[in-house]
This record gives structure tokens, C-alpha cells and sequence, in this order.
């Protein structure tokens, strides 16, 4: 027996010589043996704001301004839209064979309905002419391809090719027409041929036979635009519906959190040459409870954009658009428990009919928007409940008359926190609690009349627990600290919490021995 009580007290002495090592201080707690009591540290918590609110969505981040006072950013998806689905349009009509049927053939373009496109720039692209002579043309012929919209350096395109008679094959010319300006007139371009025969220079008319294929035709191919210009039409400008996830409350279990000033922000970045009005078809709060509150304000229904002049080509205009408590009921739906933030904003390019704006595109025109919600870390919070955890080792202690566990806090927020502890199991069942009750031990720190730290509140407790109780619970190997939040004054002061400020737990634990 006296064999075996020395080789538990060298086990004792040993697990206080290995956390020795890892150097903890628990606040005074005694690490000497005194007769058959030994005073062992259990673990060492912290918890602060900035990490209990941490965001895990990659949309969210955390701003900590130069006097640490925190604000949390939720932000939507990105929607984009380019200038691409007009060009493609026009795009998609000019790159089949165009059989030219006269010698003068009118070809008509359809850009997207209610736009007139009069001028377009063509980055890359090639003009090809063919030409397959039928068999009552027994004579070389010259062909002068003419383009008289299609202009670089103010000359139109013209280009001159030979076609022999009785070839197998078609006569295949390609030519570059990067860089030049396509101007379109009446939604139509023209295709001129001059066809002649080089004996005589008598000019011809082709005829188009199409059971053979044999005539002329011009295809343009890989065709780029870099710009277009015209009136733009008036047409919804779509986007997608997104919804924004406001994973603050992730961990809130009871009670509630409310904010000051919180906001939301729609960003809009416009390098499209013409006005657009946004149009918001949805924006809602919904809350943890599945409640939606319909966000309401007098700017919602008119949502101008900022767009660039004729004279301003390649300049990005942004507008943001601020809703707080003054414009909005922002201030109350979000202070309602906040789970998400559904919106969906679409656009109405020139919403001013009269107006007739001549505008303009590039092929690097986008339409960007993005909604942002800011949580400031500046209100009030009752019961805010969260939950951390924390490894534990008990198993080595098997006879014990008595365990006392000591917790030495420290609140450096403005916040008061009550605690409780459970003992958990690997799969995280609990087992036990360390109070029999939940039980406020900190009191928030002092503030100013700004609502300011000016100090930090500490305090010491004691848990004694049974052999039966701890017997119970010493196989368990996890504990998880419960921190119950609420601000001082009962949660009706705002107070300012920062990214340094803490509530830091130690808790060691007295065991007597049997």
C-alpha cells in the first residue's frame, strides 16, 4: 500500500514537472506537493472577439482599424457583364458566306433588338473572297472587291484579285482588315464588286448559280471587335440573384446581439459608354429564424449609375450606394439576427428613352457590382453565447478524496461573461458540468462615457467536486468553456470592442489524496 501511494506521488510529481516544462502560469495556483494535496495546472484558455466572430467564409474579413476597433465585412459574389454578348451578336451574322448576287449587295445587320450600332472597330479579323467562274466565262477576269463602310486612315477597303476560267477550284483571297472601322448605315453594310475581263475591260456581272456554288462570295472570318458606338437601345441588363452569409451568428445560441450604424454598401463599377439604372428585384434580410424583412428605402428607387463620356473611353466610373439608418430600416433588420442577406440587382441601360445617348462599348467594358454588408464591432449584446474547446487529461488520477478546481479570469472587454465548463468525451458527449449551474463570474471591464475600456476586470473562483463527481468525469478528455456575453448596463450601453482585448481563463486543480 505505502509502495503504491509513492509510485502515484512520483507520477504526481512527474505530471508537474513535464507542465513545469511547458510553462504555464495559472495565476498562483500551487504546484508544490503539502502532505497529500497537489496543486496541478489543467488548462489555459483565451477567447476575444476577433476570435469567437471569426469569419470562415472567404467573402468576409475582419478590418481593425489603427485603435483596434473591429468591423466585420460580408461580402457578395461579384457579378460581371461584359460587352462580349453585343459584339458576339454581331459577330455571329458576318462570319457565314455572304453570296453576292449583284454587283452592288446590301447586308443587313442585327445587332441585339432597340440597338442601332453605327460604328465599329475591328481588332482582328480577315476578309476572304471567293470566287468559282462559270462555264460561259472563258476569259481571265480582274475583280476589285469593295467595302466602302469598312475604312482605315479614312480609305475604304478595296482589294484586287484574278479568277481563271475552267479552274477545279474556287479562287481563294484572304486579307487582313484588322484596324479598320466597320459603320454601319441603316442597319445594313454594303459589298461592291468590280469585275472586268483583262482582254478588253469590259465589265461583267457574275452570275450566282447556287445548285453548283460557282459565283463570287465574301466571308469575314475571326472577326474581334475592340469598339462599337451607336444608340445602345434600352433593355434589362441581367444579373444573378445572390445571397450574402452572415455566419456572425454561426455560434449564437440564445439571446440577442444589436449593433450600431451597421450598413450595407452596393458598389458599382461602370465602363460602359451610357446610363444604367440599377433596379433592385430583391433585398431582404433573413433571419436565423426564417424571417424576411424587406429592406426599404427612398434610394431604392432610383439607382443611377456613373457611366464615361464619349470623351472619357477606357475610364471606370464607380458609384456606391450607402444605406444606414438614416435612409434605410437597415439598422432594424439587421438587428434582428441576421442568417443571410438575399439581394438581386439588375440594370436598365438608358432608362431615359428621350435622351438617345449616343454611346459607346470596348471589348474591355464590363458592368461590375457588389454588395457589402459592415457590422461594426460597436452595439450591444445580451446573452451572445459561444463555445470553445479545450484538451484534457484526468485519467491518471484514480484515488482522490477530493478535487478543487481554481479559475483565475481575466475580462479585458466591455463585455460581461458568464462561464461554464462540461466535461466531454473524445466524440464530444457530455458528461458532466463544472458548475451545477450556469454561473457569471467577470464582470465586464470599466468604460467611459464613449463607451471605452479605461481598465480590466479579474477574479478568482473556486469548484470543489466530490470523489463520486470526479470519478465520473476523469476519463474525459475534452473541455469545452461556455461563454455567456453581455455588455455592461445590462446590454442597453454601446461599448467599442477590440481586436486586442481578452477574457483569459486558467484553471488549475487541487487533488487530495487518499
Amino acid at each position: 500500500m505505502i509502495q503504491n501511494y509513492f509510485k502515484y506521488k512520483l507520477l504526481v510529481i512527474s505530471l508537474i514537472a513535464i507542465t513545469a516544462c511547458q510553462k504555464w502560469d495559472i495565476y498562483g495556483v500551487d504546484t508544490s506537493g503539502m502532505g497529500a494535496e497537489y496543486a496541478i495546472p489543467i488548462l489555459e484558455g483565451k477567447t476575444s472577439l476577433q476570435e469567437v466572430l471569426r469569419p470562415f467564409d472567404q467573402r468576409a474579413f475582419f478590418e481593425i482599424a489603427p485603435d483596434g476597433l473591429m468591423t466585420l465585412y460580408y461580402k457578395g459574389q461579384i457579378q460581371a457583364r461584359s460587352s462580349l454578348d453585343i459584339f458576339n451578336s454581331i459577330q455571329q451574322q458576318l462570319i457565314v458566306p455572304i453570296p453576292l448576287q449583284d454587283s452592288v449587295t446590301q447586308i443587313p445587320v442585327k445587332p441585339p433588338t432597340g440597338v442601332q450600332v453605327t460604328k465599329t472597330l475591328i481588332k482582328t479579323g480577315e476578309l476572304t473572297a471567293l470566287c468559282w467562274l462559270p462555264s460561259q466565262f472563258t476569259e481571265v477576269l480582274d475583280i476589285t472587291i469593295y467595302a466602302p463602310q469598312l475604312k482605315k486612315n479614312g480609305q475604304a477597303f478595296s482589294r484586287t484579285f484574278t479568277a481563271y476560267p475552267n479552274s477545279p477550284i474556287p479562287s481563294l483571297n484572304r486579307y487582313d482588315i484588322s484596324g479598320y472601322n466597320l459603320v454601319a448605315q441603316n442597319d445594313s453594310i454594303f459589298l461592291i464588286y468590280d469585275a472586268r475581263k483583262r482582254s478588253n475591260n469590259e465589265r461583267v456581272v457574275i452570275p450566282l448559280n447556287t445548285s453548283t456554288g460557282r459565283g463570287i462570295a465574301i466571308q469575314l472570318n475571326n472577326l474581334v471587335f475592340s469598339y462599337a458606338e451607336g444608340w445602345l437601345g434600352q433593355s434589362p441588363f441581367q444579373t444573378d440573384r445572390d445571397t450574402i452569409d452572415i455566419d456572425f451568428f454561426d455560434n449564437w445560441k440564445i439571446g440577442e446581439v444589436k449593433f450600431v450604424n451597421p450598413s450595407v454598401d452596393i458598389t458599382l463599377d461602370n465602363s460602359f459608354g451610357f446610363p444604367v439604372q440599377a433596379i433592385a428585384r430583391a433585398a431582404n434580410v433573413i433571419t436565423i429564424d426564417n424571417q424576411t424583412l424587406a429592406l426599404r428605402s427612398n434610394i431604392l428607387n432610383n439607382l443611377v449609375v456613373n457611366y464615361p463620356t464619349l470623351q472619357e473611353i477606357g475610364q471606370i466610373k464607380r458609384t456606391v450606394i450607402h444605406f444606414d439608418k438614416n435612409n434605410s430600416n437597415i439598422d432594424s433588420i439587421i438587428n434582428s439576427n441576421p442568417a443571410k442577406f438575399d439581394y438581386w440587382i439588375e440594370g436598365l441601360t438608358n432608362p431615359d428613352t428621350s435622351r438617345r445617348v449616343i454611346g459607346f462599348l470596348t471589348d474591355s467594358s464590363f458592368f461590375k457590382l457588389q454588395v457589402e454588408v459592415r457590422l461594426p464591432v460597436w452595439g450591444t449584446a445580451k446573452n451572445f453565447e459561444v463555445t470553445q474547446e479545450y484538451p484534457l487529461q484526468l485519467s491518471n488520477y484514480d484515488k482522490v478524496d477530493y478535487v478543487e478546481f481554481k479559475l483565475n479570469t481575466q475580462n479585458e472587454m466591455p463585455i460581461g461573461v458568464g462561464l461554464q465548463g462540461y466535461f466531454m468525451t473524445e466524440n464530444k458527449t457530455i458528461v458532466d458540468s463544472l458548475y451545477v449551474s450556469a454561473k457569471p463570474i467577470l464582470a465586464g471591464a470599466p468604460i467611459d462615457a464613449a463607451g471605452n475600456v479605461t481598465g480590466a476586470a479579474k477574479q478568482t473562483a473556486f469548484i470543489k467536486i466530490d470523489a463520486a463527481k470526479f470519478a465520473k468525469v476523469r476519463n474525459c478528455t475534452k473541455m469545452a468553456l461556455k461563454y455567456n456575453f453581455a455588455t455592461t448596463g445590462n446590454a442597453t450601453i454601446p461599448v467599442k470592442v477590440r481586436s486586442q482585448q481578452q477574457v483569459k481563463v486558467q484553471i488549475g486543480m487541487k487533488v487530495g489524496l487518499k
